[in-house]
């Protein structure tokens, strides 16, 4: 499953929003289970991290003590 552009572009608009109070955003938290592959590209904003299920990173070597690195860089946190 891809990230699709109904996805991408409710992320355009989260960043839009925010960035009119608050400035650009650093980071990502996706809704429950709303973790996608291309999610890290599919949005034009330049996020570092994201919080996905704790989950979905749970079996990685380190479990959620660490971050796992999506393939655009972004950084993967577990959120419980």
């Amino acid at each position: 499953m891809r990230c699709r552009p109904r996805r991408a572009r409710k992320i355009a608009l989260g960043v839009e929003a925010h960035s009119a109070c608050s400035g650009e955003p650093e980071g990502l938290l996706a809704a429950e289970c709303g973790y996608a592959p291309g999610l890290d590209r599919g949005s034009r904003s330049r996020h570092r991290y994201t919080f996905v299920d704790s989950h979905a990173v749970g079996e990685t070597v380190r479990g959620t003590a660490a971050p796992v690195f999506l393939p655009a860089g972004v950084a993967a946190f577990g959120a419980t």
